[in-house]
This record gives structure tokens, sequence and C-alpha cells, in this order.
């Protein structure tokens, strides 16, 4: 089906626009069309009021797929009045397979299952790109009728992965995802979709029930990177419980902290790795300080140049490392030398790693600080939720590590990790992410800016220290919370 329309039919039963029975293959691409969005476009059937597709049969499998990541095609404004308003996957050799597209703005009326946009009752809902949005559940016939996105059956199979989004339409039945059976959703690979709230009603409310689950051979990705992408929809019946995704993929109500990742954080508290957080002044369990990766060293207020951004650092530091090789285009005697220095941000890191980046030849031989940081997680094992976005702090936000750096070792002596910014540590220096240099009149060409040095803190101050020289400061990374 290539830039086609198939609007405005109704079937009694199955398959209002199409139905793909055994041995059937329906393969969508470019700006096709099933449904519509102006009146009398939706087909509309009691199930699959878009596409029905079904198969019991092992030789004769049934599938349908959405085509190559440029395309367009898209099932949507179609209804059902028993499951499925878009779609409706029915049989154990039915699959539906989406690699780009949409499926959106159908609707269930009434129904005797759920799922708004797609009902997989048997068989497998593949989804590696594209979006399901905007589908609803309008006027349901009972409190059981759930999934205003996607509700997946007794028998029916989840696999995610890629550049995929399930925006979540704010109050339940609206583009919701459904878990109507003990198998969890399968991520089949690393999910780079720009919606990470993708909100799910479990199959009980019920501590170590399964939510999520990796399939076996995935090496791009672990639950904990993915289970951000996810939330747990409220409990109707007991709305004031916290359910959240654990590192393994279940529902749980415990974390490690007594202060729960959206309450306020304060400087010196101790971040562990399922967003949790305890005062320093507490009583550090040993369960605690296995599962610690950061203290707070700002918490978001009195500083307008940091903005309300809470900042934690981590408990772990590299060896002594280069800010820059002599070869690297951010180096000041390198390609760059000619051009006024990079990166020069002095209150965000991130933005001085991007620019790093910009230069075309990042790698970890030529940025060593940067890449360490970067990379943090190859060298801790604990973080849990907390895999990804260390950087390399900017002038400022290292010089606030400073400020508040008596609060911040004392949470540190709790942890038994290596304190910073000692008078006796025998030159501890530690680099920033900020440029060091003077924009002079008269100059050397190999220091056409004075950009021999990076910020770095240097004992008892700032100073800029010679990027040449090799592993001469270590790293500190930080992580915004």
């Amino acid at each position: 089906l290539e830039d086609a329309i198939i609007k405005g039919n109704k079937a009694f039963s199955f398959g209002g626009g199409v139905y793909v029975d055994q041995g059937g293959q329906l393969d969508m691409g470019g700006n096709s069309i099933i449904g519509g969005s102006e009146s009398g476009d939706a087909n509309t059937a009691a199930k699959g009021g878009g596409v029905y597709v079904s198969s019991s049969a092992q030789t004769t499998p049934a599938g349908v797929t959405f085509g190559a990541a440029n395309s367009t095609q898209s099932i949507m404004g179609n209804s059902s009045t028993q499951a499925g308003g878009g779609v409706y996957i029915n049989g154990f050799y039915a699959t539906f397979t989406m690699h780009s597209g949409s499926i959106s703005n159908n609707k269930l009326v009434g129904g005797t299952t759920g799922g708004g946009g797609i009902h997989v009752a048997e068989g497998t809902l593949n989804f590696e790109g594209g979006e399901i949005s905007g589908n609803v559940i309008e006027t349901p016939s009972n409190t059981n009728i759930k999934g205003g996105a996607l509700d997946i059956g007794i028998s029916g199979k989840f696999n995610i992965k890629g550049a995929v989004s399930i925006p979540y339409g704010e109050e339940s039945g609206k583009n919701d995802v459904r878990i109507n059976t003990s198998t969890a959703i399968t991520i089949t690979g690393a999910i780079t979709g720009t919606d990470t709230d993708i909100r799910v009603i479990p199959y009980s409310y019920s501590e170590g029930e399964a939510v999520l689950a990796l399939a076996d051979a995935v090496t791009n990705t672990t639950i904990a990177k993915t289970k951000r992408k996810f939330s747990i929809m409220p409990d109707p019946a007991h709305p004031e419980n916290d359910w959240h995704i654990n590192s393994e993929g279940n529902l749980t109500l415990l974390y490690i902290g007594s202060k729960k990742p959206s309450e306020d954080k304060a400087i010196g508290d101790i971040v562990f790795n399922d967003g949790s957080a305890e005062p320093y002044t507490s009583t550090i369990t040993q369960e605690q300080k296995n599962a610690a990766i950061a203290v707070i060293f700002y918490d978001g207020v009195g500083d307008s140049d940091l903005g309300n951004r809470v900042l934690g650092v981590a408990l772990q530091e590299s060896s002594k490392l280069a800010w820059a090789s002599n070869y690297a285009k951010g180096h000041g005697s390198g390609p760059m030398n000619s051009t006024p220095p990079i990166p020069v941000e002095k209150y965000d890191g991130k933005a001085n790693l991007a620019a790093i980046k910009a230069l075309g030849d990042y790698k970890e031989s030529y940025y060593p600080a940067f890449y360490y940081a970067e990379h943090y997680s190859d060298n801790v094992t604990n973080l849990g939720d907390y895999q990804e976005d260390w950087y390399l702090p900017a002038y400022m936000e290292l010089s606030k590590i400073k400020t508040n750096m008596t609060t911040v070792n004392a949470a540190f002596d709790k942890l038994g990790s290596i304190k910073m910014f000692l008078t006796n540590q025998n030159k501890r220096r530690f680099w920033s992410s900020t440029n060091y240099f003077t924009n002079r009149t008269t100059y050397s060409q190999n220091d056409k800016y004075g950009i021999q040095s990076a910020w770095a803190w240097d004992e008892d101050r700032f100073k800029g220290n010679g990027k040449e020289n090799g592993n001469i400061c270590y790293v500190r990374v930080i992580h915004e919370f």
C-alpha cells in the first residue's frame, strides 16, 4: 500500500479498513493513510476499526509492516466498539511491526477489553520507530476498559526499541499503556525517542510485579537506562502510593533513601542510584553506602547563573589525566591556535562538552578528561538509574563544590570516599571544562590567545594549568538531579 487512502468503511465484526487474515501481508509505505481526520473518514468495526490482523497457524502467519524511517504512513481517526480502535492483533502468529509512521487519534467507544489505539489479544507488536499518539477510550463501559494507546492482552507481546514515542494524554484512558498480562514489556534495544514518559498501567499493583524485561542478546542498553522512559499510572484504589520501576524492571514502593526522587534535595544530601536521597547527618547503612553515587553541592537556590539545577558531585575520581592532547583541535598549540579558544562557558559543563564535540575530533586519546567524564559509567558499577549524563564541571560548577566543600567532605567522610580540596593533599588539582585564556595583542604563534591552559583548582585557588604537560589533574564528574 503506497500513497493510498482507505477511509469511510464499516465492518460489523473485524477490520473496518483492512482485514489481514492467515497468510496475508500488508506493507504500508509513503503517505498511505487508513482513516483520516475529516468527518466521514473513519473506518469502523467491533474490533480493529482501522486494521485487523489475525493468524493462529504457524505455516500461514499474517503481518502488517510500517515501512522505512522516512515514510509517513498512518492509521488515524478510526474507531471500534469492542477493542482496538486503530488496530487489533489476534492469533499467536499475527505480527504488527512499526519502523516509522503513526497510529493516532483512534478511539474505542464503550468496549469489552481495551486499546483505543491498539489491542494485542495474541501475537506480537514490534514498535521500532514512529509515534502512537492521541488515542483514547471514550465512555468506557466499565472500569476495566483501559489502555488509551495500547492494551496488551493476556497472550499478547509488546517489543520496543528505537526512535519511538508514546506521549501521554494527561489522564487515564488517553494514550496510556495497559499490561493485562504477567508478561512484561520486552526491551529489544535502546530506546532513543524524545518522549521519556510512557505511562503504564501494570497487570497488578503489587511489589515485584514485572513491567520491563530485557530481550536476550541485547547489549546496547539496560533496564536501568531504559526504565527512565516509563512511569507507572497511579493505583486508583490507593493513589497515594508512589509505585515506580526498579533496576530489575519490577514494580516497587521502596526507595533506598528517606527522600523520594521528586523531593527537594539539600546541600550535603547523599544521592542513591534510584534517585532517592538521605541527609548526610543521618545514619548511613551499608546498603545505602553500596548504592550511593553522588553528594549534592548545589541545591538550585541562590545563584542566578547556575539557575535552578540541582547538582551532585560523584564519589569516585579519575587518576591524573590530560585535558587535551597536543594534537587535539581544542588544545592551545594544536590546530585551534589561530582562532578564539573553546570551550569558554563558565556555568555549564554540558555546553563545554558540546563545544568540544563540535570540533569534530572528539575521542578518548585527544580529550581524556572529557571522555572519562562522559563515560563515567564504564568505570563505576553501581550507578543504577544514572548511567548517562555525567560531565566535567565548568569553572563555576567546580567553584561551587569548593564553596560548599566542608559539607560535601562531611558527606564523603560518611561514605568513605576521598575528600576534595584539602590543603594537605599535595597538590590535588581538579580539571574544569572551561578553557583559560587571555586575548593578547602580542603573542607567539603557539600562544596567540593564551590558551595553553584550562582552568583547574590548584591547592587553594583557580589557575590556568598547562594542557600540553600531560596527566596533571584529577577529574570529579557531576550530574544534575
